[in-house]
């Protein structure tokens, strides 16, 4: 069976959480080593686009720009976007932007009217299906070596462009230039600068643009250029764009490198900071600001349940209605090193809460999963740079992918096996460390809505052809089972077990869709209804496993179901 990999659809609430499962891994039909396909991705309705910075079509690294269109069940590349000027050297794709029918890609080391490294951007429309480039735009003041275009964000009929190395109040203290679309052409409609910019601030690394909010991070800004890092918010009040907040973390550190990822949305804007050492050196936080009466504040900080040393948790950053995407390239899944990661977070009544996490199917070391993402309706977009799928016995090949992920909106992962492992084999992602070196998985896909019936589950890390079973309990507790923790507790409705699997020649099954009509089997008091939670968490052999049980169990995952 083929399930939709690109369905789009907008019925993400509050108050929910999200799981995951891969669905796609795409790469460039053209795609060779050192082509760093991923560098960046941006989605729009049932449009994609990925960066590859050091494409060599025209010269060498001269860059492009990949668009993909939703096509039922696949990402269908349509077109493969270039500068109609490439030169060498021009990285165009190093950062990528979409809204609806504009798309912006930067190219921060391009040379406009020959000003070395000034760099540009260029921006491509869609009609009748087809993009095609309209405009390049650089700084009105441009001066060499700027790097406009290092970051660039879009919203409706606006763009962001940032430009790191900006020297007006200072050695690279940094800019952001504003255009917006007046009759055919892009205009420049205001350069934005820190109210207390200095030399070294590197403001415009990140920006992010919501109508007329504009959010720009400055990760050297700090005292004596400590790299604490800094965030500032711009408002437009008529033609005048105005900072109205300077953003910093409540725990502000040396070298923190807030600001080094950005995203804004009404009233609401997250700073990350990759550096940060909360629960690890450069573990990585980001911060949440909400503007509360004119005011922004920080209302929580947040961080992932497991991180590592080097894990660069926020790396980048995308949000979409009560969903956030973040990357963190420093992750070691899957007992690799460096493979990276990206989580989602999901906005309750009472604040965001970590509801999953994506890890590659196919993840190796040093992949950089993470340092691109990007969220449409229930998938998430995660730029794996490093990806060596073009040489795959070079480790140094970094041709590039990106991956496709489902959300499940109403589906929260939870009982890693972190602490309490039966015979010391602790995973932090998955369940117990099972004979395959890593624990066993489990992840959601689909709605949970009862009448639509296509919530499904995958299990991951099994050892090929073992037996499984997935089971349901309305309850959550902590029992050790065979090299295992069973986190899912009856909560006096008892359990229900879902018929027998066998992993497959990957050591994986997937469960579902069904699952509500497979429910009415068991007695009235296992029945998925709307309003109810389910704990979801899979049981398997596993002979050899290192605790000698010959069982173990998955990680667990939560789900509300809905009508």
């Amino acid at each position: 069976m083929k399930f939709i990999a690109c369905t789009i659809w907008f019925a993400l609430l509050a108050a929910v959480a999200s799981a995951q499962i891969q669905v796609a891994k795409l790469t460039a039909s053209d795609v060779e080593q050192d082509d760093h396909f991923g560098h960046s991705v941006a989605s729009s309705g049932d449009w994609l686009v990925v960066g590859k910075p050091w494409d060599n079509d025209v010269a060498a690294g001269s860059g492009a720009v990949y668009a993909y269109l939703c096509g039922g069940d696949d990402w269908i590349e349509t077109q493969k976007l270039k500068a109609s000027d490439a030169e060498f050297a021009d990285f165009l794709g190093w950062s990528v932007a979409i809204d609806g029918w504009v798309c912006v890609a930067g190219a921060y080391y391009e040379s406009p009217l020959g000003i070395s490294a000034a760099g540009s951007a260029y921006v491509f429309e869609l009609s009748g299906g087809v993009w095609a480039q309209s405009a390049k735009i650089w700084a009105s003041d441009a001066s060499p070596n700027e790097f406009f275009g290092y970051a660039v964000a879009a919203s409706g009929d606006r763009l962001l462009i940032g430009a790191r190395e900006d020297n007006e109040f200072g050695y690279v203290a940094g800019a952001a230039y504003v255009f917006d679309h007046v009759g055919p052409n892009w205009v420049q409609s205001a350069k934005l600068t820190a109210s207390d910019a200095m030399s070294g601030d590197g403001f415009g690394l990140s920006v992010s643009l919501w109508g007329d909010f504009a959010l720009v991070g400055s990760t050297s800004d700090g005292p004596a250029g400590g790299e604490q890092g800094a965030a500032y918010v711009f408002q437009r009040f008529g033609p005048v764009w105005t900072q109205v907040a300077k953003l910093v973390n409540s725990d502000a550190a040396y070298q923190d490198y807030f600001g080094s990822a950005v995203a804004i949305r009404q009233d609401l804007a997250l700073v990350t900071a990759q550096h940060h050492d909360h629960g690890a050196i450069s573990g990585g936080a980001v911060y949440v600001f909400e503007r509360q009466n004119g005011v922004w504040i920080e209302t929580q900080e947040l961080r992932a349940h497991d991180p590592i040393i080097g894990h660069n948790f926020g790396f980048s950053i995308d949000v979409r209605d009560d969903v956030a995407l973040f990357g963190a390239i420093g992750d070691g899944a899957s007992a690799y090193t460096g493979t990276g990661a990206a989580y989602i977070f999901s906005r309750s009544l009472t604040g965001w809460v970590e509801a999953g996490k994506f890890i590659a199917n196919d993840a190796s070391s040093y992949d950089n999963l993470g340092n691109s993402v990007a969220l449409s309706g229930n998938l998430a977009f995660v730029g794996s740079a490093l990806d060596d799928d073009v040489c795959p016995s070079n480790i140094n090949c970094q041709s590039g992918a990106a991956y496709v992920f489902e959300i499940a909106p109403d589906a929260r992962q939870f009982g890693h096996c972190a602490s309490s492992a039966p015979c010391g084999n602790i995973d932090t992602h998955g369940g117990c460390v099972n004979s395959t070196g890593v624990g066993a998985t489990l992840a959601a896909g689909g709605s949970s809505s009862v009448a639509q019936d296509e919530l499904r589950f995958e299990v991951r890390q099994m050892q090929p052809a073992k037996s499984a079973i997935v089971f349901m309990g309305a309850g959550q507790g902590q029992t050790v089972l065979g090299d295992g923790l069973r986190v899912v507790a009856s909560a006096g409705s008892g359990f229900y077990r879902y018929p027998l699997h066998q992993s497959d020649t990957d050591g994986s099954f997937v469960l579902g869709p069904g699952l509500v009509a497979h429910s009415q089997n068991f007695p009235q008091s296992g029945h998925l209804l709307a309003g109810s939670t389910w704990n979801f968490q899979c049981w398997y052999r596993d002979p050899a496993g290192p605790c000698g049980q010959g069982t173990n169990l998955s990680n667990a995952v939560e789900v509300t179901m809905t009508p």
